[in-house]
């Protein structure tokens, strides 16, 4: 066998190798034999180009449609009644702003009357103070008027460096520091017993304001009580009332759309039946540009490759060439192809 094939290599024609020859032939023949796989695809690119042209068509002619919506006759209904309901914090409000006048008048009275026995005692304590004050520029003017008579003193005794000296110095001191811390003690007392008192006025007011927040709460609790319930009644009958309209209202809203979507199908039905009748015998207007462009589009590919592949791939194809060419322009395909 591997004598042979060295024999048919070696083979010449016509100065040509036989095996040259041969494959040359064979890929002739398989040119000429059947569609190939570009041509299928190419053909079946077509297809899809064609639906996705009728399917836009389709969605063209559906925004045409009138909107029936506005061609019906509008119905007015009883406006609803409107009612805001009240939140309990807003009713809280309403109450707390009905008592508020009372209540901040008696919340003021016991804050003044705090507040001025307050002021009287801080009014004492300062008092108190600038005497104090006064008492210990006295008492210090009296310890430096003292001290520069023991000096004069001593200087004309000639005991300015004796122990005397230091002596008297100490006892005025002694004496000063004495009364001084007499004074400061005074005033400690006397602050003492004032933050006593202002403690007992912050006691007696809290109590006076907690007996006044008590009843407050009492009458607003109650008086929130009788709008709560108000509120629920008027809220009862208003929804009973609201409910009787929207019923009406749902009922024409369900009415009226099925009278519309009646009418949209009615449209689109005669529509389909225009397609569908000019399908088979010829297209007019609009209808006509869009399914020439189709044809044209259909032709030019079919016409571009060999008459036999053409034939072949129409036959394969000629349902969805129907659905999408229409009777008429199929057949004037078929015919164009034919020639």
């Amino acid at each position: 066998m591997e004598v042979a094939n060295i024999m048919l290599n070696n083979l010449s024609i016509n100065g040509y190798k036989f095996v040259d020859v041969f494959n040359n032939i064979t890929d002739k023949l398989a040119t000429l034999g059947g569609n190939n796989d570009k041509s299928i695809n190419d053909s079946k690119n077509l297809i899809d180009t064609l639906y996705s042209m009728d399917r836009a068509y389709k969605e063209k002619l559906k925004s045409e449609m009138p909107d029936y919506e506005k061609q019906l006759p509008t119905v007015t209904f009883e406006k609803q009644k409107a009612y805001t309901e009240k939140s309990d914090a807003e009713i809280e409000k309403i109450v707390q702003n009905k008592l508020d006048y009372d209540y901040n008048k008696k919340i003021d009275q016991i804050n003044e009357s705090s507040s001025t026995k307050q002021n009287n005692l801080l009014t004492s304590l300062t008092k108190k103070e600038g005497q104090i004050e006064e008492n210990t520029n006295n008492l210090n003017s009296s310890y430096i008027a003292n001290n520069n008579k023991i000096v004069n003193k001593t200087i004309n005794q000639g005991l300015k460096n004796s122990s005397i000296y230091g002596l008297m110095q100490d006892s005025n001191y002694n004496a000063w520091q004495g009364m001084l811390d007499d004074i400061r003690g005074e005033l400690v007392t006397y602050q003492s017993n004032i933050n006593s008192q202002i403690n007992q006025l912050g006691i007696e007011k809290r109590n006076a304001l907690l007996d006044c927040d008590y009843e407050f709460a009492l009458s607003k609790e109650t008086q929130i009580s009788k709008l709560q319930l108000e509120q629920e009644k008027a809220i009862e009958q208003i929804n009973s009332y609201n409910k009787k309209i929207a019923e009406s209202a749902l009922k024409y809203q369900e009415d009226k759309q099925e009278t519309i979507a009646n009418m949209e199908n009615q449209w689109w039905e005669n529509k389909q039946n225009e397609l569908d009748y000019q399908n088979n015998w010829g297209y007019e207007g609009a209808n006509y540009d869009e399914m020439n462009n189709r044809y044209i589009i259909a032709k030019d590919y079919y016409g571009s490759i060999a008459p036999k592949d053409a034939k072949e791939l129409i036959e394969q194809n000629k349902e969805s060439l129907r659905n999408t060419l229409g009777v008429t322009n199929y057949t004037k395909l078929v015919e164009e192809i034919n020639k």
